[in-house]
Protein backbone atom coordinates (compact mmCIF):
# COMPACT_ATOMS: atom_id res chain seq x y z
CA UNK A 1 0.00 0.00 0.00
CA UNK A 2 1.06 3.59 -0.64
CA UNK A 3 -0.10 6.45 1.57
CA UNK A 4 0.03 10.11 0.53
CA UNK A 5 -0.93 13.41 2.17
CA UNK A 6 -2.36 16.25 0.06
CA UNK A 7 -3.42 19.83 0.71
CA UNK A 8 -6.63 19.38 -1.29
CA UNK A 9 -9.47 16.87 -1.36
CA UNK A 10 -9.26 16.21 -5.14
CA UNK A 11 -6.13 17.53 -6.79
CA UNK A 12 -3.73 19.63 -4.66
CA UNK A 13 -0.09 19.08 -3.89
CA UNK A 14 1.44 15.89 -2.63
CA UNK A 15 3.09 16.79 0.66
CA UNK A 16 4.23 13.41 1.90
CA UNK A 17 4.36 9.77 0.71
CA UNK A 18 5.16 6.44 2.34
CA UNK A 19 5.23 2.86 0.86
CA UNK A 20 4.29 -0.24 2.85
CA UNK A 21 5.37 -3.42 0.94
CA UNK A 22 3.24 -5.79 3.02
CA UNK A 23 0.19 -4.79 4.99
CA UNK A 24 -1.84 -7.35 6.91
CA UNK A 25 -5.50 -7.07 5.95
CA UNK A 26 -8.22 -8.92 7.88
CA UNK A 27 -11.80 -8.57 6.64
CA UNK A 28 -10.90 -5.28 4.93
CA UNK A 29 -9.36 -3.85 8.09
CA UNK A 30 -5.67 -2.96 8.49
CA UNK A 31 -3.53 -1.01 10.93
CA UNK A 32 -0.39 0.96 10.07
CA UNK A 33 1.57 3.73 11.85
CA UNK A 34 2.03 6.46 9.28
CA UNK A 35 5.40 8.13 9.40
CA UNK A 36 7.13 5.19 11.02
CA UNK A 37 9.11 4.34 7.87
CA UNK A 38 9.30 7.81 6.30
CA UNK A 39 9.00 10.66 8.79
CA UNK A 40 6.36 13.34 8.37
CA UNK A 41 8.07 16.71 8.82
CA UNK A 42 6.40 19.17 11.23
CA UNK A 43 5.97 21.72 8.44
CA UNK A 44 3.39 19.43 6.77
CA UNK A 45 1.08 20.18 9.69
CA UNK A 46 2.26 23.69 10.69
CA UNK A 47 1.96 25.08 7.14
CA UNK A 48 -1.40 23.52 6.25
CA UNK A 49 -4.71 24.08 7.94
CA UNK A 50 -6.24 20.94 6.34
CA UNK A 51 -4.80 17.65 5.03
CA UNK A 52 -6.27 14.77 3.04
CA UNK A 53 -5.03 11.15 3.04
CA UNK A 54 -4.91 9.18 -0.21
CA UNK A 55 -4.47 5.36 -0.23
CA UNK A 56 -3.33 3.23 -3.17
CA UNK A 57 -3.32 -0.63 -3.17
CA UNK A 58 -0.76 -2.33 -5.39
CA UNK A 59 -0.99 -0.87 -8.89
CA UNK A 60 -4.61 0.24 -8.65
CA UNK A 61 -5.70 3.81 -8.89
CA UNK A 62 -5.91 5.82 -5.70
CA UNK A 63 -9.03 5.11 -3.71
CA UNK A 64 -11.69 7.78 -3.71
CA UNK A 65 -12.63 9.88 -1.99
CA UNK A 66 -9.58 11.02 -0.09
CA UNK A 67 -10.01 11.10 3.71
CA UNK A 68 -9.61 14.45 5.46
CA UNK A 69 -7.48 14.26 8.58
CA UNK A 70 -9.04 15.39 11.86
CA UNK A 71 -7.27 17.17 14.70
CA UNK A 72 -5.62 14.04 16.06
CA UNK A 73 -2.83 13.83 13.46
CA UNK A 74 -1.84 17.43 14.19
CA UNK A 75 -0.93 16.41 17.75
CA UNK A 76 2.02 14.78 16.10
CA UNK A 77 3.75 18.10 16.67
CA UNK A 78 3.68 17.49 20.41
CA UNK A 79 6.54 15.05 19.92
CA UNK A 80 9.40 16.31 22.09
CA UNK A 81 11.80 15.95 19.22
CA UNK A 82 9.98 18.57 17.16
CA UNK A 83 7.96 20.66 19.60
CA UNK A 84 4.43 21.97 19.34
CA UNK A 85 3.32 24.78 17.06
CA UNK A 86 -0.10 26.32 16.65
CA UNK A 87 -0.39 27.74 13.13
CA UNK A 88 -2.70 30.71 12.91
CA UNK A 89 -1.75 32.25 9.61
CA UNK A 90 1.74 32.70 11.08
CA UNK A 91 3.83 29.53 11.38
CA UNK A 92 5.55 31.03 14.46
CA UNK A 93 2.37 31.97 16.36
CA UNK A 94 3.01 29.57 19.25
CA UNK A 95 5.66 26.92 19.64
CA UNK A 96 6.85 24.64 22.41
CA UNK A 97 10.35 23.43 21.70
CA UNK A 98 11.93 20.16 22.70
CA UNK A 99 13.13 21.71 25.99
CA UNK A 100 9.65 22.86 26.96
CA UNK A 101 10.26 26.56 26.25
CA UNK A 102 7.24 28.40 24.89
CA UNK A 103 7.70 30.87 22.08
CA UNK A 104 5.05 33.33 20.92
CA UNK A 105 5.96 34.86 17.61
CA UNK A 106 9.30 33.06 17.54
CA UNK A 107 10.55 29.53 16.77
CA UNK A 108 13.58 29.94 19.02
CA UNK A 109 12.43 30.61 22.60
CA UNK A 110 15.48 30.90 24.87
CA UNK A 111 13.52 31.12 28.14
CA UNK A 112 10.48 29.25 29.50
CA UNK A 113 8.30 32.04 27.99
CA UNK A 114 9.59 34.20 25.16
CA UNK A 115 7.32 36.71 23.39
CA UNK A 116 8.04 38.60 20.18
CA UNK A 117 6.00 41.37 18.61
CA UNK A 118 5.93 42.98 15.22
CA UNK A 119 9.02 42.83 13.01
CA UNK A 120 10.65 40.34 15.40
CA UNK A 121 10.85 43.01 18.10
CA UNK A 122 11.11 41.34 21.48
CA UNK A 123 8.29 42.17 23.91
CA UNK A 124 9.21 40.18 26.98
CA UNK A 125 10.60 37.09 28.64
CA UNK A 126 9.76 35.07 31.69
CA UNK A 127 12.42 33.12 33.55
CA UNK A 128 11.50 31.49 36.88
CA UNK A 129 14.23 31.09 39.47
CA UNK A 130 15.81 27.66 39.59
CA UNK A 131 16.31 27.80 43.37
CA UNK A 132 15.52 30.07 46.30
CA UNK A 133 19.02 31.45 46.85
CA UNK A 134 21.05 32.72 43.94
CA UNK A 135 19.41 31.89 40.64
CA UNK A 136 17.58 34.82 39.11
CA UNK A 137 13.95 34.69 38.16
CA UNK A 138 12.74 37.58 36.07
CA UNK A 139 10.09 39.02 33.80
CA UNK A 140 11.41 41.44 31.20
CA UNK A 141 9.38 44.00 29.25
CA UNK A 142 10.97 45.47 26.15
CA UNK A 143 10.38 48.84 24.58
CA UNK A 144 10.26 49.41 20.82
CA UNK A 145 14.03 49.54 20.90
CA UNK A 146 15.25 45.94 21.37
CA UNK A 147 18.37 47.25 23.10
CA UNK A 148 16.40 48.68 26.02
CA UNK A 149 14.04 47.01 28.44
CA UNK A 150 12.55 46.94 31.94
CA UNK A 151 12.98 43.92 34.14
CA UNK A 152 11.33 42.57 37.26
CA UNK A 153 13.88 40.29 38.87
CA UNK A 154 14.05 38.21 42.04
CA UNK A 155 17.84 37.97 42.08
CA UNK A 156 19.75 39.80 44.79
CA UNK A 157 21.52 42.54 42.77
CA UNK A 158 24.39 42.50 45.27
CA UNK A 159 25.06 38.86 44.38
CA UNK A 160 24.68 37.49 47.88
CA UNK A 161 21.41 35.64 48.09
CA UNK A 162 20.73 36.39 51.76
CA UNK A 163 18.83 39.57 50.88
CA UNK A 164 16.88 38.42 47.86
CA UNK A 165 14.12 40.76 46.84
CA UNK A 166 12.20 41.98 43.83
CA UNK A 167 13.99 44.53 41.66
CA UNK A 168 12.47 46.76 39.03
CA UNK A 169 15.45 47.70 36.91
CA UNK A 170 16.29 49.42 33.65
CA UNK A 171 18.61 47.44 31.41
CA UNK A 172 20.48 47.75 28.12
CA UNK A 173 22.82 45.41 26.31
CA UNK A 174 25.56 48.05 26.20
CA UNK A 175 25.60 49.43 29.75
CA UNK A 176 25.08 48.43 33.39
CA UNK A 177 21.61 47.85 34.74
CA UNK A 178 20.04 50.67 36.78
CA UNK A 179 18.05 49.71 39.83
CA UNK A 180 14.98 51.94 39.82
CA UNK A 181 12.92 50.32 42.59
CA UNK A 182 14.02 47.51 44.88
CA UNK A 183 11.73 45.60 47.24
CA UNK A 184 13.96 43.99 49.85
CA UNK A 185 13.11 41.09 52.10
CA UNK A 186 11.61 42.48 55.27
CA UNK A 187 9.50 45.07 53.45
CA UNK A 188 11.97 47.95 52.91
CA UNK A 189 11.68 49.69 49.55
CA UNK A 190 14.62 51.36 47.84
CA UNK A 191 14.34 53.95 45.05
CA UNK A 192 17.63 54.07 43.19
CA UNK A 193 19.31 51.91 45.83
CA UNK A 194 19.50 48.16 46.35
CA UNK A 195 20.27 48.41 50.05
CA UNK A 196 17.27 50.16 51.65
CA UNK A 197 17.80 50.55 55.40
CA UNK A 198 14.41 52.18 56.00
CA UNK A 199 10.80 51.44 55.03
CA UNK A 200 11.27 53.88 52.11
CA UNK A 201 14.83 54.79 51.22
CA UNK A 202 16.01 56.96 48.30
CA UNK A 203 19.48 57.06 46.75
CA UNK A 204 19.81 60.70 47.88
CA UNK A 205 19.63 59.57 51.51
CA UNK A 206 16.11 60.86 52.09
CA UNK A 207 13.92 58.26 53.78
CA UNK A 208 10.86 57.50 55.86
CA UNK A 209 11.60 56.23 59.36
CA UNK A 210 9.89 53.29 61.00
CA UNK A 211 7.83 55.80 62.96
CA UNK A 212 6.60 57.42 59.75
CA UNK A 213 8.71 60.63 59.79
CA UNK A 214 10.03 61.91 56.46
CA UNK A 215 13.75 62.66 56.75
CA UNK A 216 15.50 64.80 54.13
CA UNK A 217 19.00 64.06 52.92
CA UNK A 218 21.13 67.02 54.05
CA UNK A 219 24.73 65.86 53.95
CA UNK A 220 27.14 68.75 53.28
CA UNK A 221 28.86 66.57 50.69
CA UNK A 222 25.65 66.56 48.63
CA UNK A 223 25.55 70.37 48.37
CA UNK A 224 27.38 73.19 46.60
CA UNK A 225 27.20 76.94 45.82
CA UNK A 226 26.95 78.03 49.46
CA UNK A 227 25.99 81.69 50.13
CA UNK A 228 25.44 83.74 53.28
CA UNK A 229 21.99 85.08 54.24
CA UNK A 230 20.59 88.39 55.47
CA UNK A 231 18.47 87.08 58.33
CA UNK A 232 16.77 90.45 58.96
CA UNK A 233 15.74 90.70 55.30
CA UNK A 234 14.32 87.18 55.38
CA UNK A 235 12.47 88.02 58.61
CA UNK A 236 10.87 91.00 56.91
CA UNK A 237 9.78 88.81 53.98
CA UNK A 238 8.32 86.22 56.34
CA UNK A 239 6.36 88.95 58.11
CA UNK A 240 4.83 89.96 54.77
CA UNK A 241 4.21 86.41 53.49
CA UNK A 242 0.45 85.67 53.20
CA UNK A 243 -0.63 82.73 55.35
CA UNK A 244 -4.05 81.10 55.46
CA UNK A 245 -5.95 78.00 56.50
CA UNK A 246 -7.09 75.70 53.69
CA UNK A 247 -7.70 72.10 52.61
CA UNK A 248 -6.60 70.01 49.65
CA UNK A 249 -9.42 69.42 47.18
CA UNK A 250 -8.66 65.70 47.18
CA UNK A 251 -8.95 65.43 51.00
CA UNK A 252 -12.13 67.29 51.76
CA UNK A 253 -12.92 70.33 53.91
CA UNK A 254 -12.75 68.43 57.20
CA UNK A 255 -8.95 68.05 56.88
CA UNK A 256 -7.43 71.51 57.39
CA UNK A 257 -3.88 72.81 56.91
CA UNK A 258 -2.07 76.10 57.51
CA UNK A 259 0.59 77.56 55.30
CA UNK A 260 1.52 79.80 52.37
CA UNK A 261 0.71 79.25 48.72
CA UNK A 262 3.60 77.99 46.60
CA UNK A 263 3.20 80.98 44.27
CA UNK A 264 3.63 83.48 47.14
CA UNK A 265 6.52 81.50 48.66
CA UNK A 266 8.38 81.33 45.35
CA UNK A 267 7.77 85.03 44.65
CA UNK A 268 9.16 85.99 48.08
CA UNK A 269 12.19 83.69 48.29
CA UNK A 270 12.76 82.17 44.82
CA UNK A 271 13.40 78.74 46.33
CA UNK A 272 12.61 75.31 44.90
CA UNK A 273 12.07 74.01 41.38
CA UNK A 274 8.95 76.02 40.53
CA UNK A 275 6.01 77.99 41.93
CA UNK A 276 3.79 74.94 42.33
CA UNK A 277 5.64 73.18 45.16
CA UNK A 278 7.26 74.00 48.52
CA UNK A 279 10.11 71.81 49.72
CA UNK A 280 10.15 70.97 53.41
CA UNK A 281 13.87 71.82 53.35
CA UNK A 282 13.14 75.34 52.10
CA UNK A 283 10.21 75.95 54.47
CA UNK A 284 12.20 74.94 57.53
CA UNK A 285 15.27 76.83 56.30
CA UNK A 286 13.30 80.07 55.93
CA UNK A 287 11.80 79.58 59.39
CA UNK A 288 15.25 79.06 60.97
CA UNK A 289 16.66 82.12 59.19
CA UNK A 290 13.73 84.23 60.46
CA UNK A 291 14.37 82.98 64.00
CA UNK A 292 18.00 84.11 63.68
CA UNK A 293 16.77 87.53 62.55
CA UNK A 294 14.56 87.79 65.63
CA UNK A 295 17.50 86.76 67.80
CA UNK A 296 19.61 89.58 66.35
CA UNK A 297 16.90 92.14 67.17
CA UNK A 298 16.56 90.87 70.73
CA UNK A 299 20.33 90.95 71.21
CA UNK A 300 20.53 94.57 69.96
CA UNK A 301 17.72 95.69 72.27
CA UNK A 302 19.32 93.89 75.21
CA UNK A 303 22.60 95.71 74.54
CA UNK A 304 20.83 99.09 74.45
CA UNK A 305 18.96 98.41 77.68
CA UNK A 306 22.19 97.35 79.39
CA UNK A 307 23.86 100.63 78.34
CA UNK A 308 20.93 102.69 79.66
CA UNK A 309 20.98 100.80 82.92
CA UNK A 310 24.68 101.48 83.30
CA UNK A 311 24.10 105.22 82.73
CA UNK A 312 21.31 105.37 85.32
CA UNK A 313 23.46 103.50 87.83
CA UNK A 314 26.29 105.99 87.31
CA UNK A 315 23.88 108.94 87.83
CA UNK A 316 22.67 107.43 91.07
CA UNK A 317 26.27 107.08 92.23
CA UNK A 318 27.05 110.68 91.26
CA UNK A 319 23.95 111.91 93.12
CA UNK A 320 25.03 110.21 96.34
CA UNK A 321 28.47 111.84 96.03
CA UNK A 322 26.87 115.24 95.42
CA UNK A 323 24.64 114.86 98.51
CA UNK A 324 27.73 114.15 100.58
CA UNK A 325 29.48 117.24 99.18
CA UNK A 326 26.46 119.40 100.05
CA UNK A 327 26.43 118.07 103.57
CA UNK A 328 30.13 118.87 103.99
CA UNK A 329 29.62 122.39 102.57
CA UNK A 330 26.75 123.04 104.95
CA UNK A 331 28.92 122.15 107.92
CA UNK A 332 31.74 124.43 106.79
CA UNK A 333 29.46 127.45 106.21
CA UNK A 334 27.85 127.04 109.60
CA UNK A 335 31.25 127.05 111.25
CA UNK A 336 32.32 130.20 109.38
CA UNK A 337 29.21 132.12 110.32
CA UNK A 338 29.60 131.28 114.00
CA UNK A 339 33.19 132.39 113.87
CA UNK A 340 32.15 135.76 112.29
CA UNK A 341 29.50 136.43 114.97
CA UNK A 342 26.68 136.49 112.54
CA UNK A 343 23.45 134.69 112.76
CA UNK A 344 24.11 131.11 112.10
CA UNK A 345 22.30 129.44 109.33
CA UNK A 346 20.16 126.57 110.15
CA UNK A 347 22.00 123.30 109.50
CA UNK A 348 20.97 121.80 106.27
CA UNK A 349 19.28 125.08 105.30
CA UNK A 350 19.88 124.47 101.60
CA UNK A 351 17.34 124.86 98.91
CA UNK A 352 17.08 122.79 95.78
CA UNK A 353 16.14 124.83 92.76
CA UNK A 354 15.81 122.02 90.30
CA UNK A 355 16.65 118.37 89.70
CA UNK A 356 16.03 116.68 86.41
CA UNK A 357 17.03 113.39 84.74
CA UNK A 358 16.34 113.15 81.05
CA UNK A 359 16.74 109.83 79.24
CA UNK A 360 16.68 109.22 75.53
CA UNK A 361 18.32 106.30 73.76
CA UNK A 362 21.82 105.91 75.10
CA UNK A 363 22.17 109.53 76.41
CA UNK A 364 20.95 110.66 79.84
CA UNK A 365 21.34 114.27 81.11
CA UNK A 366 21.05 115.37 84.72
CA UNK A 367 20.79 118.88 86.11
CA UNK A 368 20.89 120.05 89.73
CA UNK A 369 20.73 123.66 91.03
CA UNK A 370 21.20 124.31 94.73
CA UNK A 371 21.36 127.48 96.83
CA UNK A 372 22.01 128.33 100.49
CA UNK A 373 19.26 129.99 102.42
CA UNK A 374 21.02 132.58 104.45
CA UNK A 375 20.33 133.01 108.13
CA UNK A 376 17.96 135.75 109.31
CA UNK A 377 19.45 138.00 112.11
CA UNK A 378 17.52 138.28 115.33
CA UNK A 379 15.89 141.67 116.08
CA UNK A 380 16.74 143.18 119.50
Amino acid sequence: MTFRLYDDAVVGNELWMEDWPAVQVNGGLFNVLLGSTFAITPSVFSENDSLWLGVTVDSDSEMTPRVQLGSVPFTFQANRAYGLSAPNGDPDAVIVDASGNVGIGTTNPTTPLYVFGNASSEIGRFQPAADANNSRGYISLYTTNPDYWWEFSTQDPNGGGANNGLAFRERTTTGPSIERVYFAQGGNVGIGTTNPAHPLHMASGAHVTVGGAWTNGSDRNLKENFASLDALLLLDKVAQLPLSMWNYKSEGSEIQHIGPMAQDFYAAFGLGEDDKHISTVDASGVALAAIQGLYQIVQDQTTQLAAQHETITQLETDNIALQQQLSDLDARLTALEQHAGGAPAQPGNWGMAGLGVFGGGLMTLAGLVVYRRRGIPKVA
